[in-house]
């Protein structure tokens, strides 16, 4: 059930589902700000290791029980805020989904997208061994993972943006979230093609890979949203 209401001029829709989603989220940032207290030194360690590739190292060398929880939280929060914006996407494009229940999509969502990047762990890491570059394949997949974390933490005020603007400027906020996605996609392959050349792995072996793993499960993403 909708209501409406109007706020300086605009036409802004209430659904049902913003009330559970804001609690999620409002969870999530306690949730956040406890791990900031336990350890603020890891989030600026984090944040660098997006940009520089010795904070990189140094970031995944740094494991001890308390960095290793931390690491596990924010895990956590990049799979639920993923499954928070694809739902939000679903809802205001009114894409075709095979639920209609909105509680049973999102519930779809918190177990398919964990369910999609970890079995793609997996297959990174038996890429990784057939290909005999286990530790190659280790530093990329740790940046892959870095990449998520920080994607998780900015996906938040995208989130409260597309659930509480009105409704034609929720749109720029989804563009928002998706362009940040992008950026960091392209991050991920500049990253994988500087681990790829230092360790003169041949230009063939570097298309064949991210054809097959990295760009071919985007287009058909995209492919199937714009169907």
């Amino acid at each position: 059930m909708n209501d409406s209401w109007r706020f300086p001029g605009e036409e802004i829709l209430y659904h049902s589902y913003q009330d559970w989603i804001l609690l999620i989220l409002v969870l999530g940032l306690l949730f956040l700000i406890y791990s900031y207290y336990l350890k603020p030194l890891y989030f600026t360690r984090l944040f660098n290791s997006v940009f520089n590739q010795t904070a990189t190292s140094k970031l995944i060398a740094e494991q001890n029980s308390l960095t290793t929880r931390i690491s596990g939280s924010l895990n956590i929060v990049f799979y639920v805020n993923s499954a928070l914006i694809l739902f939000l996407i679903i809802q205001r494009f009114d894409f075709n989904v095979y639920f209609d229940n909105e509680p049973m999509q999102l519930l779809v969502l918190f177990i398919g997208i964990p369910l999609f990047f970890n079995l793609r762990i997996i297959l990174y890491h038996f890429v990784g061994w057939v290909t005999k570059h286990v530790d190659l394949q280790f530093q990329y997949l740790s940046y892959w993972m870095i990449l998520n974390k920080f994607f998780g933490l900015l996906l938040i005020p995208f989130l409260f943006l597309i659930l509480y603007l009105p409704h034609e400027y929720q749109i720029w906020a989804i563009y928002g979230g998706l362009g940040v996605y992008s950026l960091l996609f392209l991050a991920k392959l500049f990253r994988g093609l500087q681990i790829s050349i230092k360790n003169n792995i041949s230009l063939f072996s570097i298309i064949l890979y991210l054809c097959a793993l990295e760009i071919l499960p985007v287009g058909m993403l995209i492919k199937y949203l714009a169907s």
